[in-house]
């Protein structure tokens, strides 16, 4: 299955876990990153997750998907782990304003995996 930018938002903005800071996923909850990937069945599992996000940083970074400089998932764990951080819709908010030229480019493909 392919996904957007834009989907990426939506499984942020999605919710369903407890907000947490500095890991994907824990039994208290998942950070920004971690509601998207299993928000839309990217991942569940820490070294899914990793994997995921690489594929994602390689893209955006092949593309050239970039505000200011810095690939999405830069400024998601950013606002996601900074002080207090963001909540959720408002992380989404602000990718989707920073990143509006690029919400409808594929940022991750799984290649048909068995997800």
């Amino acid at each position: 299955m392919k996904y957007t930018l834009g989907d990426l938002c939506d499984g942020i903005e999605k919710n369903g876990y407890p907000q947490i800071k500095h890991s994907f996923f824990s039994k208290d909850g998942a950070c920004a990153l971690g509601q998207a990937f299993l928000n839309l069945g990217i991942a569940s599992e820490y070294s899914e997750a990793i994997f995921a996000l690489s594929k994602i940083d390689d893209t955006c970074y092949k593309k050239e998907i970039a505000y200011e400089g810095h690939i999405p998932s830069t400024i998601i764990v950013r606002l996601n782990d900074v002080g207090d951080g963001l909540p959720l819709p408002e992380i989404a908010a602000r990718i989707r304003s920073d990143y509006k030229d690029y919400l409808n480019e594929v940022i991750y493909d799984d290649g048909g995996s068995w997800k």
